[in-house]
């Protein structure tokens, strides 16, 4: 193996290893499409994601909850992307039904539920923010409410 200062330099194992960025993003993309024209699931996700987006910017909620959405929307996106990948890694590799196969399935379903379900309340709670506490004038229960309920709030 060949060394450059005293470090030996690492050879790809493998003819795709080390590609260009841009035909390892134009894979990724490739991959994207592949499960957003398969899995009913990841359009449905997508949906949802577009329609909490929608109700956010009407509702004019702060820069808090934008980051928590996204970060919740990226999140459960990735977690659909990574079910459909394995499920489909498995069923070519062992097209018959098992049951192990099909714990490991039912797990990454359970992945996706629960970042599904964190991502809704993170919406609720927005909802519930804006809505509770738009006025200045609210008194908050909590001491440092009011510094947090102003940073999830849109200044107008």
């Amino acid at each position: 193996m060949a060394r450059k200062g005293g470090r030996r330099l690492h050879q790809p194992s493998h003819e795709f290893k080390n590609r260009p960025f841009r035909q390892r993003l134009g894979f990724a993309l490739a991959g994207i499409r592949a499960v957003w024209r398969l899995e009913n699931s990841f359009r449905a996700q997508v949906a949802l994601a577009a329609g909490a987006i929608l109700l956010f910017a009407l509702l004019g909620v702060g820069p808090l909850w934008w980051a928590l959405a996204i970060l919740c929307i990226g999140l459960v996106l990735a977690g659909e992307l990574a079910n459909s990948a394995v499920e489909a890694l498995v069923d070519h590799l062992h097209p018959e039904q098992h049951p192990e196969i099909g714990k490991v399935k039912d797990m990454l379903a359970g992945m996706v539920l629960v970042l599904s379900i964190v991502a809704a309340l993170v919406a609720l709670l927005a909802v519930v923010s804006v809505c509770l506490y738009t006025s200045r004038d609210q008194e908050y229960p909590i001491h440092g409410a009011r510094l947090f309920a102003d940073s999830c709030v849109a200044k107008t």
